[in-house]
């Protein structure tokens, strides 16, 4: 055969499978075409499990139709909360973002005032709130937002009328039933009293005790006639009242009038410790940056004088243990929720190295400065040295205004009573002569009242602070040859523990509570020495070396009934001569109901 040919049927034969090949492929192409017809779209649907229209944007699913329970929309923060979604109303103040907007709106709150007792005047307490608490109200439902002068009694505000007969000061100016203008013509105001008035600069704020105590333990309040009647608690004075400044930075004493600075942070890291301590000199330092600097808006700023700094103490506290290591269940000295109060920075100091400074030094001993403990409730002469080295240091309160507060005013009535018109006290102006133990000071006091003592029969044995009022820092054994008293009182002379002539300590009718909750300390004023010891380690008085530790008009306590020789050994840091048995001066107001 032919080339020729060959090559022919080789053409014919691929172009007709070509031709089958190409005709195969157009009718698969058209059947497919007419298969796809039916193709579908699918969307996000998004979780919506507390069913609130809104879904989690975390949670999806690909789908033609809604699933249930899935929504389009992904902007729900929290699925689980049917009240939390973008259309919600957020709540302020309630740390939870309802509208998903990513933060919780800050509550817009109001100043409230308090009043207790509903009758229109506050006392100046305040409360900053969202909604009203119970007993505030806003400044315009309120006559007065600082002028109530006893909170718990609608009878008594600067509105009421002065009773002249019931021992109270109704009307919030200062002066009590006939000592008040409004009772000049008043028939239970004889001549000798009508239309009195006194100047009170001086004002005792309340030691703020309540609770009533036997030789040791807690009871119920006394009757007239039991023993233990006449303590610190059944009597009620001024009480203390406090105003913080809208910034926080002062507060003002509204009984005593005198402005103090809140904190005693004063490196302002929000923590008081001891690296806030001052010096003696670097306190009167110190004051001058206050002023320079017109701190809480004021240039006039001072270091407080003992009696200024000894107005804020609160005897509801409790006397810790001067070796404890925790402050748990301790109450201080002061009012902590109105000051800022720090007890000492253990382990590097005692939890009872709480010693405030002032500017009293004391006249026997320049070394030595008065000063309040509020820790342990006591005043005592600290010495400016430290005796682990160094100078001492001190928290410190600053303060200003009033400047007369702490400043006596006697007048001898000739009848053997003295008057200080600066605090509205009268005092008998001898003592009982006789040491005697707490129940026994009071029991004598109530005989005095028995026999209308020197024309009164509403003597009291005073508390603390009015035992207080009335010491002579300028005076002291050892400089004046006197008690640290003003010469217009009588005090008596007794040979102390080391042998030398003396005057005595003087009970108060307030108790030293322990940290243990028992009353068997009562407190006195050191009108003679403080005497005590630094020789740490000899306890028996008989050979100790005997000083005046803490000054001729420290506070301390002893307790209330014992042997003498029970107590023979020195107690305490500084080794404190205790006495069981102390002396009695009867203290009253200037003008009482029985008159």
């Amino acid at each position: 055969m032919k080339p020729e040919k060959n090559i022919f049927r080789l053409f014919i034969t691929v172009f007709a499978f070509c031709t089958i090949l190409v005709f195969g492929m157009a009718l698969s192409g058209c059947n497919d075409s007419d298969d796809n017809d039916s193709s579908t779209t699918t969307v996000a649907w998004y979780m919506d499990a507390d069913g609130d229209g809104y879904g989690d944007p975390d949670i999806s699913t690909q789908a033609e139709t809604q699933p249930t329970g899935y929504v389009s929309d992904n902007t729900d923060c929290d699925d689980n909360d049917v009240g939390i979604h973008p259309s919600a109303s957020d709540i302020c103040g309630d740390f939870i973002d309802n509208d998903c907007d990513g933060s919780d709106p800050a509550c817009d709150t109001t100043l409230f005032y308090k009043d207790a007792d509903a009758d229109g005047y506050s006392d100046g307490t305040t409360q900053e709130a969202v909604s009203q608490p119970t007993g505030y109200y806003t400044s315009s439902a309120l006559i007065s937002t600082w002028s109530d002068c006893d909170d718990k009694d609608a009878g008594i505000h600067p509105g009421a009328t002065e009773a002249c007969n019931d021992g109270k000061d109704n009307d919030c100016n200062g002066n009590i039933d006939c000592n008040d203008t409004a009772c000049v013509n008043d028939a239970s105001c004889d001549d000798d009293t009508a239309g009195v008035t006194v100047d009170v600069t001086y004002p005792i704020v309340d030691t703020g005790q309540t609770l009533f105590y036997d030789d040791t333990n807690e009871i119920t309040e006394p009757e007239t006639d039991d023993t233990f009647y006449g303590q610190d608690a059944q009597y009620s004075g001024n009480q203390a009242s406090y105003t913080t400044s809208s910034d926080g930075l002062t507060v003002l004493d509204n009984v005593t009038g005198v402005i103090w600075t809140q904190t005693a942070d004063w490196n302002d890291d929000g923590t008081i410790d001891s690296s806030d301590k001052f010096t003696y000199a670097e306190a009167e330092t110190y004051v001058a940056t206050l002023n320079a600097t017109n701190y809480g808006g004021y240039s006039d700023w001072r270091v407080p004088a003992i009696k200024q700094l000894y107005s804020l103490i609160d005897f509801r506290g409790t006397d810790p243990n001067p070796n404890g290591t925790s402050t748990n269940g301790l109450t201080p000295f002061i009012d902590s929720e109105t000051f800022g109060f720090a007890y000492g920075d253990y382990p590097t100091e005692r939890i009872i190295d709480a010693q405030w400074v002032t500017s009293t030094l004391y006249t026997a001993n320049s070394n030595q400065m008065f000063g309040v403990n509020f820790a342990d409730g006591r005043i005592k002469g600290y010495g400016l040295t430290d005796p682990m080295g160094g100078e001492k240091t001190f928290y410190a309160f600053f303060c200003r205004g009033n400047t007369d507060y702490g400043t006596n005013e006697f007048t001898d009535n000739d009848d053997a009573t003295v008057t200080d018109n600066a605090t509205g006290l009268m005092w008998s102006q001898t003592d009982n002569a006789e040491a005697v133990n707490w129940e026994d000071a009071l029991a004598w006091v109530q005989e005095k009242n028995d026999e209308n003592y020197l024309g009164h029969d509403d003597w009291r044995l005073p508390n603390a602070k009015e035992l207080q009022s009335i010491v002579d820092y300028t005076r002291s054994p050892d400089t004046t040859d006197s008690a640290a008293i003003d010469g217009v009182f009588e005090c008596a002379k007794i040979t102390n523990e080391d042998g030398d002539p003396d005057y005595g300590y003087y009970w108060a009718s307030t108790t030293h509570r322990g940290s243990d909750g028992q009353g068997n300390r009562a407190v006195y004023v050191a009108f003679g020495r403080g005497l005590g010891s630094y020789d740490m380690n000899i306890s028996d008085i008989d050979i100790a070396n005997i000083e005046d530790v803490h000054g001729a008009g420290c506070q301390r306590s002893d307790p209330k009934d014992g042997d003498e020789a029970d107590y023979s050994d020195l107690s305490g840091p500084q080794g404190d001569v205790r006495r069981v048995f102390n002396y009695v001066r009867c203290v009253r107001d200037v003008i009482s109901n029985n008159d």
